[in-house]
């Protein structure tokens, strides 16, 4: 009866542990895309973004 009661709380242990391992995984991930995203629009000059308009309009 005691081994049962500990091979449960082993059990209820390693869930935890992949399921926060998951969720940081996951966060981790989405947080980097959102990061990404954003620091490519942010290295973008405006002198950059008028001349790529300034073709898009004029050259294609």
């Amino acid at each position: 009866m005691n081994d049962n009661k500990e091979e449960d709380v082993v059990r209820v242990a390693m869930r935890v542990y992949w399921e926060g391992g998951a969720v940081l995984l996951v966060g981790g991930l989405a947080l980097y895309g959102w990061w990404r995203l954003r620091r490519r629009s942010w290295s973008v000059s405006p002198r950059d973004e008028a001349m790529r308009r300034h073709i898009n309009q004029h050259y294609s």
